[in-house]
């Protein structure tokens, strides 16, 4: 939550802040259009025509909920890393790329397919942001569920704890972000070569622990914020970055699981708001220079920071890249449609005897780019499987689910389904750019569902329940 007491402020804050946005665009194509090599000639327009949309969405913008106004910040903001910041660092980087098999009719296909899909979801995300309204939706009378809800809670650790002494390669799965090498991840699939109770093992304990790792701070969180005392406060925003020392392989989802369980905190104490305002941004500092030092210089991302834009923002050159395999395509593209959605059923060779033996797309385009563990753009996921008229399919539908749970987020009483919705909504925001559909489709199948089957339990818990002393004051985030 983010409390303002000026009505309107939080929309001329916006403003600004797309009107910078389309002046920096602007300055960035005329460097691309004066520096620009033959091959990427039409760069320039890229940056330029999200100039223009940038100065005409800041025209015509407007929305009274904060709510909306950030998840229009967020899509926008990361269209400009995108389409304008990562242009211009790939100049000034001499063009560094992972992708060596590009040439001018890839690149301009590219670039145009990305000034389509860019002008597409601007006026989706626009028309979206002008018909939403926040309906309360009565939410039904709940049982209480204490009992049940301190029986489940328990097991479920339980299983965790077997889970971790049971499979090593879970257990070092995890990272500490003080690691000087965190964001490396593990890949040990040396389970599956385990007993059956062994898979069940692992996979369940990671869903359970990936989901538990919101609910049980947010638990705790919940009990505490009841006294409303600068203490308890400490202390709950020192149990929401607890997360940091177990970092994954998807560290993104960590940094997201941590703002989520802080705006919580947020809306939880909001007369501490400025206190809490103050201690996100020195988290997201301290956050990014452990990045920065551990992730970015340890990798040798210093050398290039076109790349590291390039694996966390894929832009031109990963799209050119889709192109080329699109145009070379020699897979069977029902089958990798198949394993793309049979690969996120939970427990699938357990209960069908079936693992799966094909590739799914993205590691498709890897293997045909000859990359590794590379973002598979949404754009070319949906070109690949719909044909180049339906590029946006993916960023429109993961903006329209966004808009979908803001409402469910915005009528809810409950602490926990109020965080989850959020994370949901931060999730699909970032889809556009830094996910693909079935990445999203991962984390409704693995997480989401466990995450609200527990936050289900505690509707009917007083303790569990905003107070009216937790209503907006002028917005919310």
């Amino acid at each position: 939550m983010f409390i303002i007491n000026n009505k309107n402020k939080h929309i001329y804050i916006f403003k600004l802040c797309v009107s910078i946005m389309a002046v920096l665009s602007l300055v960035i194509s005329i460097y691309c259009g004066l520096f620009s090599t033959s091959d990427y000639s039409l760069l320039f327009l890229l940056p330029f025509v999200s100039s223009i949309g940038f100065i005409l969405y800041a025209l015509v913008f407007y929305s009274d909920s904060l709510s909306v106004i950030v998840l229009n910040a967020i899509v926008l903001g990361l269209y400009f890393i995108r389409n304008s910041v990562s242009s211009y660092v790939l100049i000034i980087d001499n063009y560094n790329s992972k992708f060596t098999r590009l040439d001018f009719k890839s690149i301009s296909g590219a670039c145009l397919l990305m000034i389509y899909e860019t002008v597409v979801v601007l006026v989706f995300l626009y028309f979206c942001s002008k018909r939403f309204k926040a309906v309360r939706i009565k939410e039904r009378n709940s049982r209480n569920n204490t009992l049940l809800l301190f029986i489940i809670i328990p097991v479920s650790l339980g299983i965790i704890i077997l889970a971790l002494i049971n499979s090593k390669a879970l257990l070092y799965s995890f990272y500490s972000i003080f690691y000087s090498d965190f964001s490396r991840g593990v890949s040990d699939n040396s389970y599956l070569q385990g007993s059956g109770l062994s898979r069940v093992l692992y996979t369940g304990g990671s869903f359970l622990i990936n989901s538990l790792r919101l609910i049980v701070p947010l638990m705790i969180i919940c009990y505490l914020s009841k006294f409303k005392s600068v203490i308890t406060l400490i202390i709950c925003l020192f149990i929401s970055t607890i997360q940091l020392l177990f970092m994954t392989d998807s560290n993104l989802f960590v940094f997201l699981l941590v703002a989520v369980q802080m705006i919580t905190i947020l809306r939880l104490y909001s007369h501490y708001d400025k206190l809490i305002m103050v201690f996100m941004i020195f988290v997201g500092v301290f956050v990014v220079s452990m990045v920065l030092a551990n992730r970015f210089m340890y990798t040798g991302y210093a050398k290039s920071f076109s790349m590291f834009l390039q694996s966390y923002f894929p832009g031109i050159t990963e799209i050119a890249g889709g192109i080329k395999m699109i145009e070379g395509n020699e897979a069977n593209k029902l089958a990798l449609f198949w394993e793309d959605i049979y690969s996120n059923v939970p427990f699938r060779s357990t209960l069908f005897g079936y693992r799966g033996g094909g590739i799914r797309l993205a590691e498709y385009f890897n293997s045909f780019c000859g990359t590794n563990s590379q973002i598979l753009p949404s754009t070319i996921e949906s070109s690949y499987y719909f044909s180049y008229i339906f590029a946006p399919f993916s960023s429109c539908f993961s903006i329209k689910i966004a808009f979908s749970f803001l409402n469910k987020r915005d009528s809810t009483n409950n602490v926990l389904l109020y965080a989850l919705y959020t994370l949901i909504v931060i999730v699909c925001s970032f889809a556009p750019i830094t996910f693909d559909l079935r990445i999203v489709l991962h984390y409704f199948t693995s997480y989401f569902i466990l995450m609200f089957f527990y936050s289900n339990l505690t509707k009917g818990i007083s303790v569990f329940s905003f107070e009216r002393s937790d209503e907006k004051k002028g917005g919310i985030i």
